[in-house]
């Protein structure tokens, strides 16, 4: 998850270093940083971009981007004491950083948060989808939330789940955003929210939505602003590969037990998705568009894929295609099923995800396969009875015990006990891997 526990740098004390600000704006709910720079501006007078951008940021810029996750720390350094606010609280709710850390490993995401934190870094987002976004082409409202701000707070203000890319409706109200205007205002201004840049004629981010458009993008929108609550995430296949496999699995969109069936997932993406083709159709196509070809890519055997949309729209999809596990899988109960090998170490017993079935006339016959590379049958007999566990291969985990009784001269008794298994079927396996002769009479003694 990406929450700010992940790491801990101490800013409660303000560095000597760097001059304290005499001023800064409280945070309004869900306010990006961009907007709170820019009411800082407003309430200080409207000095000279150059000088706040340094004041704020230590940085200038030819033009300002809307999320400045990467100096949160050195801003939080400088903030005056009264100044109910840190670090970690800027960056978690108050960029847009956690939309885009969902996505990452865990130790990507460790490294990531804590360059955000550092008040000396200044942080790369390489490599994570993150998406540069300048003011003057993306600042976005809902002309409905601008209503409840004055209502609640008395003044107009930012929304950062409104600045992400591709949240095209307000996830609250489901209406249209639309752009701002900023052309009274230089690059590298900090433009404020107020009733001129957020007029009521303003142009909408997308013309002429149909409904079924209009309902897909809400659900995009509230999964994906969802993403900016501390703690939230979803099923992905960069950060959990397991249970993402699983998920895929258990929605016939694999083919066997591991490749992910491209031809099966396409077909769902457009049946759910096609809809959308006119908005972004980088999803479908497979050349000539920027961006084009991640299906394709996130079916393979890498995390290529950065672009967080496509992770959203897949996470929406597992959540509504049905279940499509076969009758047959049933038939031995819930996955994950037993791993009998007392060799593996299994923190969980139940560490089986891969079957294959088949039906024969005692009934349905399961090859299982651990990860560990313990495999075994079962048969699930008509009656609902099922057989024992009968293993068909050990894996590389009895190699080592097998070395053990060599060395110490343990006899088949004690060796077969220790796999857990009969010590006929342990002197086959034995016998299969090439390890013969260890139990003859020199090398067995009792147990002690």
């Amino acid at each position: 998850m990406h929450t700010s526990r992940e790491v801990k740098i101490d800013l409660s004390k303000r560095q000597a270093t760097h001059a304290i600000l005499p001023y800064f704006p409280a945070p309004f709910p869900e306010e990006i940083l961009y907007s709170i720079a820019a009411r800082y501006v407003r309430h200080m007078g409207t000095p000279p971009p150059d000088l706040v951008a340094e004041q704020l940021f230590e940085v200038g810029r030819k033009r300002q981007n809307i999320d400045f996750s990467s100096r949160v720390g050195y801003l939080a350094s400088r903030l005056p004491p009264d100044c109910p606010i840190e670090a970690d609280a800027l960056l978690f709710k108050h960029t847009t950083f956690p939309y885009y850390a969902t996505f990452m490993p865990s130790k990507q995401r460790a490294k990531a948060t804590a360059a955000r934190l550092d008040p000396s870094s200044v942080a790369s987002f390489s490599g994570s989808g993150w998406k540069w976004l300048s003011a003057e082409k993306a600042l976005r409202f809902c002309p409905e939330c601008l209503q409840g701000m004055l209502q609640s707070v008395g003044e107009l203000y930012w929304r950062r789940d409104h600045q992400i890319p591709t949240i095209l409706v307000c996830p609250v109200h489901g209406c249209i955003l639309r752009f701002a205007d900023t052309s009274n205002f230089a690059r590298r201004a900090f433009c404020p929210a107020t009733p001129a840049t957020c007029p009521r004629d303003a142009a909408p981010v997308i013309e002429r939505l149909a409904e079924a458009e209009r309902v897909t993008l809400l659900s995009i929108a509230v999964r994906s602003a969802s993403l900016l609550l501390d703690g939230t995430t979803i099923l992905s296949k960069p950060t959990d590969p397991d249970n993402f496999r699983r998920a895929m699995r258990s929605k016939g969109l694999l083919q066997g037990e591991v490749r992910t069936d491209l031809l099966a997932l396409k077909t769902k993406m457009t049946e759910t998705f096609g809809h959308l083709g006119r908005v972004w159709p980088h999803v479908f196509a497979t050349s000539d568009v920027r961006g084009s070809g991640a299906i394709d890519r996130i079916a393979g055997a890498g995390n290529e894929v950065t672009d967080p949309l496509i992770h959203v729209m897949l996470s929406l999809l597992l959540d509504e295609l049905p279940d499509a596990l076969p009758q047959e899988r049933r038939a031995f109960g819930e996955e994950p099923w037993e791993c009998p090998n007392l060799l593996a170490g299994h923190a969980d017993r139940r560490a089986v995800t891969q079957v294959v079935c088949s039906k024969t006339d005692q009934g349905i016959v399961g090859h299982f396969r651990c990860d560990c590379g313990y495999e075994y049958v079962r048969t699930a007999r008509p009656d609902g009875t099922a057989t024992k566990p009968r293993i068909t291969k050990f894996g590389p985990t009895l190699a080592p015990l097998l070395e053990t009784a060599r060395a110490e001269r343990w006899n088949i008794k004690r060796t077969a006990e220790a796999a857990g298994i009969h010590p006929k079927t342990l002197n086959a396996h034995a016998e299969a891997m090439g390890l013969t002769g260890i139990w003859t009479k020199t090398h067995c003694r009792k147990r002690a």
